[in-house]
């Protein structure tokens, strides 16, 4: 077991989230909402548009706040957006006008025990470095967090497949 992300703080957990993530190469902008949706799906299009043309250390808190609708992302989107998704873990935790957005994030990170083909292409470009960063969020998110649905969720999403990164 690699136990070098358990023990440490949130701000040990930002700088190994930007460290490990920093190089990852956005998929294009015809690859970050799954479906091909037209003018009718309002809701989605809004989605791609908030996160058109931004790196993911571009997006800010408050677009994932507001555009929470995490499964409208391609496998490609959540694996390039995803450590924006974990700084929110970190960053909002006992925030209530993020309740939306985290359950959405936690959601996405649990992988349920029959396959699921968006997260498995979402999580198995992630190095294993990557992958024991999103194990060590969730970890510390389950310990931190007061919102008790939340740290169900985060503590089902660990043991669901991250936990045998750590």
């Amino acid at each position: 077991m690699n136990y070098d992300c358990i023990e440490i703080t949130k701000n040990d957990l930002r700088a190994k989230i930007l460290e490990r993530f920093r190089n990852s190469q956005h998929p294009g902008e015809a690859n970050i909402v799954c479906g091909d949706f037209g003018d009718d799906d309002a809701e989605r299009a809004a989605f791609r548009k908030s996160y058109f043309n931004k790196h993911w250390l571009e997006v800010s808190d408050e677009t994932v706040k507001i555009r929470n609708e995490i499964a409208y992302f391609s496998s490609e989107g959540l694996a390039f957006y995803l450590p924006k998704l974990l700084l929110i873990l970190l960053d909002h935790a006992d925030d209530a006008a993020f309740n939306i957005a985290i359950d959405s994030i936690l959601f996405a990170l649990t992988v349920p025990k029959k396959s699921d083909r968006w997260r498995m292409d979402a999580f198995s470009p992630l190095d294993l470095s990557q992958k024991n960063v999103v194990a060590a969020v969730l970890h510390f998110y389950a310990h931190e967090s007061s919102r008790d649905h939340q740290v169900l969720g985060a503590e089902e999403a660990f043991n669901s497949y991250w936990k045998q990164f750590i």
